[in-house]
């Protein structure tokens, strides 16, 4: 038996950055080979593919100063050049922000929406998500593109969503930033996600993306096990059975504490002993899953700015983006990448990749975007990726985490707080859990 002061379970930004600030004394266990988490890159020769597209955005000064710190110059600022492209003309995004490059005739009926929902009192109750966008918006912004993207998003009506805990990442600005973005094109008001940062390291840096993040913070944790996947929780003795290189067992105790940031459902699945009434509630809990292909293309780098947004039902993905325009070491000089995103419900049967390839591609062509081969490409999923708020969902995550709690166990990170949450979110929630147990 080995004991330990402290256990953290997971090496994702949430582990990581409690390991981190804790120091000595406390033992990440990981089930893959490399720390990270979802904040991995994987490589194809000479093309870098973030396995989920990210960028940092700080809200908290002090998070700020240390991932800075941490980093150093490897960390550059960078102002997000994405696009919304509608039947009614491509946007720069948000599109709320930027109304000017629409067809006039939808400018005028949106600006005429926009007024009203600005100036005119509304008292009605909002009670799902599909009304959150439908009187934060309007109908006909809500129809060319609020609507169509989130079901591609949601893979669901969304009316069955409550917005309570996704509604943070959706500006809506007043109206005379509206009407100024309906006039001028190079009018801007500051979103949630306009100026972000990530990381651009040395030529010659064996690790590229925003893995480049997790690995820093990893090289500041004392002791990381790597390939120890977790079998079994016992919490009434304090006992965590692991399975180490997928060979022997190994038992961990914590005197303590622990961190888990194991998605929630996981986290219930492999502890023993838990209430009948909680883990019925837990496997309601719903989730979809993301796909992502990353593609190798040789040839002259287009200006497609760092992302595009496709709200189109008919086109396969939701949105494309462009790692090279985040750091162009992530492509060689005379190549380009696209990282393709395919929400999939988790109870949809896996696709022929096979087949889905091909309609990627083709409707890569029909957004002009595909001229050149593709030289190689990689598959990626995220499962979990987007969690489903439903009524009554609060509840069963609150009595869950609570259960742990008084056990010893703290349950954190986006997937542990079952949450749709930020990396500056999940990088503060390990950061203050280390700080709180070190008192």
């Amino acid at each position: 038996m080995n004991k330990k002061e402290v256990l953290i379970l997971g090496a994702g930004l949430t582990g990581l950055s409690a390991g981190w600030c804790y120091g000595k004394g406390a033992v990440i266990l990981e089930k893959e080979s490399r720390p990270g988490g979802l904040v991995r890159t994987e490589k194809i020769g000479s093309y870098f593919f973030d396995q989920v597209p990210h960028i940092l955005y700080f809200h908290d000064a002090t998070i700020q100063d240390r991932i800075i710190q941490l980093l150093g110059g490897d960390l550059v600022s960078c102002i997000l050049e994405a696009y919304v492209d509608t039947d009614y003309g491509i946007s720069r995004y948000p599109i709320q922000n930027h109304l000017v490059d629409l067809e006039n005739s939808m400018i005028q009926k949106i600006l005429v929406d926009l007024a009203k929902l600005s100036y005119e009192p509304n008292h009605n109750n909002i009670e799902n998500y599909h009304d959150f966008l439908l009187q934060n918006f309007g109908e006909n912004l809500f129809k060319i593109f609020f609507e169509p993207y989130n079901k591609k998003m949601w893979k669901r009506d969304l009316k069955e969503i409550v917005p309570n805990n996704i509604s943070w990442n959706i500006n809506r600005p007043n109206f005379p930033e509206i009407l100024a973005g309906a006039l001028n094109s190079t009018s801007s008001t500051n979103a949630y996600n306009s100026i972000g940062w990530f990381p651009n390291p040395k030529l010659e840096s064996p690790v590229r993306g925003m893995e480049v993040l997790s690995v820093a913070i990893a090289n500041k944790c004392h002791d990381i096990r790597l390939n120890s996947e977790i079998i079994s929780i016992d919490l009434k003795c304090k006992e965590i059975i692991v399975l180490e290189n997928n060979e022997s067992e190994r038992v961990y105790h914590y005197d303590q504490y622990c961190l888990s940031s194991l998605p929630l459902p996981v986290l219930i699945k492999k502890t023993k002993n838990v209430p009948d009434f909680l883990k019925k509630q837990v496997e309601t809990l719903k989730h979809n899953n993301v796909l992502i292909l990353g593609i190798a293309l040789e040839g002259i780098r287009p200006n497609l700015g760092h992302c595009r947004y496709y709200p189109n039902l008919d086109l396969i993905f939701t949105r494309l983006t462009f790692p090279y325009r985040f750091d162009p070491n992530l492509a060689p000089v005379n190549g380009w990448s696209i990282l393709v995103e395919i929400p999939i419900s988790s109870k949809q049967p896996k696709p022929n990749l096979n087949e889905l390839l091909e309609k990627i591609k083709k409707d890569l062509k029909k957004v002009g975007i595909l001229q050149e081969t593709i030289v190689d490409h990689i598959w990626i999923e995220s499962n979990p990726a987007y969690v489903i708020f439903e009524k009554g969902q609060d509840e069963i995550i609150k009595n869950a985490r609570s259960y742990y709690s008084v056990q010893g166990i703290t349950s954190l990170g986006r997937y542990g707080k079952w949450g749709y949450t930020s990396m500056e979110d999940a990088i503060k929630d390990g950061l203050n859990w280390a700080e709180k147990i070190k008192k």
